[in-house]
């Protein structure tokens, strides 16, 4: 909406011009996020480690139960991980006890 009495300049009142600027990126970003999160699941962020090394997601499966029936705790499963050389690539160090959580629980 223009400011009353000033029709001529072309101004607008205080944060219309960028609440209208704001409606439009998000619309564009909704559309074009549709198309490609319908076909893969996803749209934008890092790729998550079933992605990257399904491996470890797989036996981090394995390890959750023993021949016991037993659950095993995260933590023992992380550092099962550790022990058999997979560790978070960008540290070098054991996956988090909270990373452990989401591999198990993710349905990917």
């Amino acid at each position: 909406m223009k400011i009353k009495g000033r029709e001529g300049d072309g101004r607008y009142e205080a944060g219309e011009t960028s609440l209208r600027l704001g409606e439009t990126s998000l619309h564009r970003r909704r559309e074009g996020c549709g198309p490609k999160r319908a076909a893969t699941g996803k749209c934008g962020g890092m790729p998550s480690l079933a992605e990257t090394r399904p491996e470890v997601v797989e036996l981090a499966r394995r390890l959750r139960h023993t021949r016991s029936g037993r659950q095993r705790s995260l933590r023992e499963i992380s550092a099962e991980l550790a022990a058999r050389g997979f560790v978070a690539e960008r540290t070098g160090r054991p996956y988090q006890v909270a990373q452990i959580a989401r591999l198990l629980v993710e349905d990917k």
